[in-house]
């Protein structure tokens, strides 16, 4: 019954005096019905956005036979973050193996392994639930089925098993293979398929694309050598060469059936590389050596960096400013061919220095689409650089230098074996959370001491060193207020995670402040002692009305037996932490010593609030003689 009908009954029993309240009042809830409906509306035309955008990304990498491999890490990083993409993903790929032609089903099946391999959560449940498979065992066990397209299937279902052996997913698809083992009489093992990170169904399909100046014909081909973006183990180079052979022979295997519409105007990443250089300036594809970097001449120094400095230029400016370059002191030779992970503008490459040393180099992931829409890559990681050169504080990672990694900007820092927060306190049950919880404000504070704001703190960005120190890392958002180095302003909008962000961010030209950074930690301090994230289960949409609209904090934590109170204590402690009012907050020097007080059970001391610093505050500085602006 809307609430048109119950206001009639309503009016003709109440009483003339009262009709006039009533109205009122059933006018408010047919606004809040309007309101409703329109969400619904908006809502409907929101899947409907996401289902049509997820297919068309889907059918463009299946219809050219998965070589787009940006677009392959853009597939991949929306079904790691949502549900209903995820969703819209999988079924676009079950019509493609159910209907597409043999080249497509192909490349379903590869697409299909790929996301598996990277652990793409949402889209493992969707492929795991029985509609998916019983369609899949339809197409593997139908005579028609081309004999290729078959065994690709049949290893895309026993490679799923073998990677899923420790995922509480991996009942449904042990009940397809055994299915399929049993009806196509296979002899494959029932734990399914090994299958090596030089595997080429978890690489780029090869680009063929004629050199540039020949006159090759569309049949005589060559085959670019591309670096593979995909999460994998690293892999001895010794192994890739003796493997070479065998590969190639399984993917001429897989291959029988191909697509020979070949879309020519893809490039690899060497040839998005020296395109990228060329746009940038004077130094081209040479800019690939691994050589060092050399002092700047004077005009140089004078210029700001903007999104049009040529990328060895950017160099020779942080060299100048204070970071080290290492380019001659990686050991190359140690590198895997492929990052062991990803960043958003980034690959994570793990190996040594020429001393022995351990290290990690992320390196600026370059492309000509990425630089069509966006060319600000190389000005984001100097500006990376340049924050994180700052830092020298025991729970902040170090920055040891930057690197010509590849042909790539690279940043060195220290290994962490433990991988981040999550990971750490998941694998280690025993942990001091609490001190942990301590030392990540004292890094905190240690960055708002030197006028670095976060703008991205969560346990995500929390690495763990041998030791078991947690460290802050990713500055790629981070603001530092004093800078030497010049800027041009930045046209971007801010960048933040809804779960860890307070209210304030969330408003139009919003900018980054120390107390937003306090919200954030304290949301990260919940993370650890909680050990989940905040709001889960709630998608980012739910979480944004609960915090910006309905302001409610997380899931209160649940008193341990025995804790003295603490845990009463530390949940007062955050919901400071996330006061509605900015300014009310406490800084994060006062939150590491209120947790002292908490561990010690002392007195928790008075917080007073924290001063605003923001993201954009311009501040100007003498340095060799010239003024620089500070950006936002």
């Amino acid at each position: 019954m809307h609430s048109e009908d119950i206001q009639s009954i309503h009016f003709a029993q109440a009483p003339e005096k009262e009709q006039r309240g009533l109205k009122k009042i059933f006018g408010v809830v047919r606004d809040k019905e309007r309101e409703g409906e329109q969400e619904r509306e908006r809502e409907q035309n929101s899947r409907r956005s996401i289902q049509w955008e997820m297919s068309r990304l889907i059918e463009h990498t299946t219809s050219t036979n998965v070589e787009d491999w940006p677009m392959v890490m853009l597939i991949r990083d929306k079904v790691n973050l949502s549900d209903s993409e995820a969703k819209e993903a999988s079924k676009a790929l079950r019509k493609d193996i159910r209907l597409g032609r043999p080249a497509v089903q192909l490349s379903a099946a590869k697409l299909w392994v790929i996301l598996v391999q990277n652990r793409a959560y949402y889209f493992i449940v969707h492929t795991a639930n029985r509609k998916f498979l019983e369609k899949i065992e339809e197409v593997a066990l139908n005579p028609i089925t081309p004999p290729v397209v078959r065994d690709r299937l049949v290893e895309a279902i026993g490679t799923s098993v073998y990677l899923l052996k420790d995922s509480r997913h991996l009942q449904p698809y042990q009940a397809t293979w055994k299915k399929l083992r049993a009806q196509l009489k296979l002899n494959d093992p029932v734990e399914g398929f090994e299958i090596s990170p030089s595997d080429p169904i978890l690489n780029p399909t090869p680009l063929r694309l004629p050199l540039p100046g020949s006159h090759l014909q569309p049949n005589n081909l060559i085959q670019p050598a591309v670096v593979s973006n995909v999460t994998a183990v690293e892999t001895e180079p010794e192994h890739v060469t003796e493997q070479s052979t065998k590969d190639r022979e399984q993917e001429q295997r897989r291959e029988g059936v191909q697509n020979v519409e070949r879309t020519f105007g893809l490039v690899g990443p060497e040839e998005d590389t020296r395109r990228l250089f060329e746009d940038f300036g004077r130094f081209g594809a040479g800019f690939t050596s691994t050589e060092g970097v050399t002092k700047p001449t004077s005009s140089q120094e004078s210029a700001p960096i903007s999104k049009k400095t040529d990328a060895r230029e950017v160099v020779l400016r942080l060299v100048d400013h204070g970071c080290k370059d290492l380019t001659g002191e990686l050991d190359l030779s140690s590198f895997g061919e492929n990052p062991v992970a990803h960043g958003g503008f980034s690959d994570i490459y793990r190996g040594l220095l020429l001393d022995g040393t351990r290290v990690a180099a992320k390196a600026l992931r370059i492309s000509v689409e990425s630089i069509s829409r966006d060319s600000k890559h190389l000005k984001r990681a100097a500006r990376e650089l340049h924050t994180w050169s700052k830092c020298r504080h025991p729970n902040v990672i170090p920055l040891l230098g930057l690197a010509i990694f590849r042909g790539r900007i690279g940043m060195v820092a220290p290994w962490m074996a433990h991988g981040n927060l999550p990971r750490y306190l998941e694998d280690t049950p025993g942990a001091d959370r609490f001190k942990m919880c301590i030392q990540i404000c004292e890094g905190l504070a240690y960055l708002h001491q030197i006028r670095i704001i976060h703008c991205d703190l969560k346990g995500a960005n929390v690495l763990v060193s041998d030791e078991g120190f947690p460290v802050l890392t990713d500055f790629g958002n981070s603001s530092l207020v004093d800078r030497t180095l010049g800027f041009t302003q930045t046209t971007g909008t801010p960048s933040f995670t809804v779960r860890w962000s307070a209210a304030e961010i969330f408003e139009e030209n919003a900018s980054h402040t120390e107390a937003s950074d306090v919200y954030a930690l304290g949301m990260t301090i919940y993370e650890t002692m909680a050990g989940k994230i905040p709001y889960k289960g709630k998608n980012d949409t739910v979480v944004f009305i609960l915090v910006a609209v309905k302001k409610e904090f997380p899931e209160q934590l649940q008193a341990m037996p025995n804790d003295g109170g603490r845990t009463d204590m530390l949940w007062k402690l955050l919901t400071r932490c996330w006061s509605l009012e900015p300014a009310a907050r406490p800084s994060a020097a006062e939150v590491a010593e209120a947790m002292r007080a908490i561990v010690s059970n002392t007195e928790v001391p008075t917080l007073r609030p924290t001063p605003i610093h923001h993201q954009n505050d311009s501040v100007v500085e003498e340095s060799n003689g010239e003024r620089g602006r500070f950006p936002s």
